[in-house]
């Protein structure tokens, strides 16, 4: 378990760091995007970007984690794993193309329904190519990550995230080019890393097919095409909500969410992508074990106890970092970033909960489970939006995660066993009621110079750096082989 730890402490750190650097770069450019782009701008992007985000996960048809699967079961011969390689590449290549083609021929209409510019219509197949493109290039980034080929991976998502930023300042910020120049930066982003991929990654143009593992991999992934596509809608569903329940005035609130989205997303980067990364790997290797149920159960104490520290430390910066990294249109945006950062949280707890579905290959479930999920997402948005606006998104955001991981634990359970930490969580929730209470104590100024901003940031940051694991080991959350651990990852002294 410790050298399983440790392998995954160093290809997650790694992952981590490479898909923080692709969206710090996004969030480093965002004080002269806000200076460029109105509430209306951003909120027309982020709408046809969610569209081509949609035919673009129908397409893929769940190959990514049925490939995952057939490494962690098929032989680890040469010659399987390029079957493997080719065969998903070859079928989610074949029908993105099919998907975006579809969609193309109805760019006007998508465009009138979810913009209040006709002429963006124009843009959308540019859109739909972008995702076509980072389709193939996620498949070239599960096969690195299934092999832990770490420093590719790296170099594929953070060499995009970093080339984004550079283009999105000189269309938008130099060239005055608006939602267009988003469109150009993403696409021509997603060509360098889809290339990169591929040179990483040739067994994937290699010739040939193998329609016995083709038929069990779509066997196996499509029954999560509809629970990914409810789980796209609830992700995404708010903002369409916005407009829909408040008129032209919900697409400028929809603009200002998804700039809170934004900030909330760092731990989707932190967080939520290297337990995507490394987790599928992991459980089904460790559910192989004797004490799989005991070892899966640390692992949720461990990502819940990350997760609501990172969750925890961004809300309390929350204020000070929006008023610094935003034209002041969108400081409101402050106010729901807490209640989104928990619901990454959530997001990623369902993803220690379900383990059983997946160990079990019952993955019938999931659409039911996260049908309800998005129900309730949608029933709160209804009730909340008109009465308190970007608060009511935030609350069908966290309510609707928390629903998915409870019930995905419920189901799974009865598929396998996971012997959850339940007091070791509990200390987690004291620690961040603790950090919140001192949060609410130290004082924000949002009115002062860009100087105090930094220092206010920093202040509350570091609160809660030490204040968290301080009550952690006051409350004696940590093992003696853990802390054993964590001293020898410490740099000798």
């Amino acid at each position: 378990m410790r050298d399983l730890a440790s392998k995954l402490g160093r290809h997650g750190s790694a992952v981590a760091a490479a898909l923080f650097v692709s969206r710090i770069a996004s969030f480093l450019a965002m004080p002269f995007l806000t200076e460029s782009l109105v509430e209306t701008d951003y909120a027309s992007h982020d709408n046809l970007h969610l569209i081509g985000q949609l035919v673009a996960l129908v397409a893929l048809q769940g190959i990514p984690s049925a490939m995952f699967r057939e490494y962690a079961f098929s032989s680890s011969s040469p010659a399987d794993k390029r079957s493997i390689i080719v065969t998903g590449f070859r079928y989610v290549a074949v029908s993105t193309v099919l998907a975006c083609f579809v969609a193309g021929m109805f760019s006007r209409p998508i465009a009138e329904g979810a913009t209040n510019n006709l002429a963006f219509w124009k843009l959308f197949p540019l859109i739909l190519f972008t995702h076509l493109l980072l389709n193939l290039r996620n498949l070239c980034g599960q096969v690195l990550r299934a092999e832990y080929r770490t420093k590719e991976f790296v170099l594929i998502y953070s060499g995009e995230g970093l080339l984004c930023l550079a283009l999105n300042l000189y269309f938008v910020v130099h060239l005055k080019q608006g939602v267009a120049g988003l469109v150009y930066s993403n696409l021509l982003g997603a060509v360098a890393a889809t290339m990169l991929g591929l040179f990483f990654v040739p067994e994937a143009l290699s010739p040939g097919i193998d329609r016995e593992r083709l038929s069990r991999m779509v066997k196996f992934g499509r029954p999560l095409i509809l629970p990914t596509l409810t789980l796209f809608l609830l992700d995404s569903a708010d903002r369409a909500l916005f407009r829909a329940l408040l008129g032209d005035p919900g697409l400028e609130l929809s603009g200002i969410y998804g700039r809170a989205m934004t900030f909330a997303s760092m731990l989707n980067a932190l967080l939520l992508m290297p337990l995507n990364t490394f987790w599928p790997t992991v459980y089904y290797d460790l559910a192989k074990r004797p004490t799989g149920a005991h070892d899966i159960g640390r692992c949720g104490s461990w990502y819940f106890a990350i997760g609501c520290l990172l969750a925890t430390g961004l809300s309390v910066i929350a204020e000070p970092l929006v008023s610094l990294m935003t034209d002041k249109r969108y400081h409101e945006a402050h106010t729901v970033v807490p209640l989104l950062a928990f619901a990454f949280v959530m997001l990623g707890a369902s993803e220690i909960t379900k383990v059983g579905m997946f160990i079990a290959a019952r993955t019938k479930w999931m659409p039911w489970l996260v049908g309800l999920a998005l129900a309730v997402n949608v029933g709160v948005n209804i009730v909340l939006i008109p009465r308190i606006g970007l608060l009511g998104a935030g609350w069908a955001a966290f309510a609707a995660y928390f629903v998915l991981a409870l019930v995905a634990g419920i189901v799974g359970q009865r598929l396998f066993a996971v012997r959850y930490e339940w007091s070791r969580i509990a200390r987690v929730l004291l620690a961040v009621g603790v950090c919140f209470a001192l949060g609410r104590w130290l004082p924000v100024d949002v009115s002062t110079s860009v100087t105090d901003r930094v220092l206010n940031v920093l202040l509350r940051g570091t609160a809660v750096v030490i204040a968290f694991p301080a009550v952690l080991f006051a409350t004696r959350f940590f093992t003696r082989g853990e802390l054993d651990f964590l001293r020898r990852l410490a740099p000798p002294t």
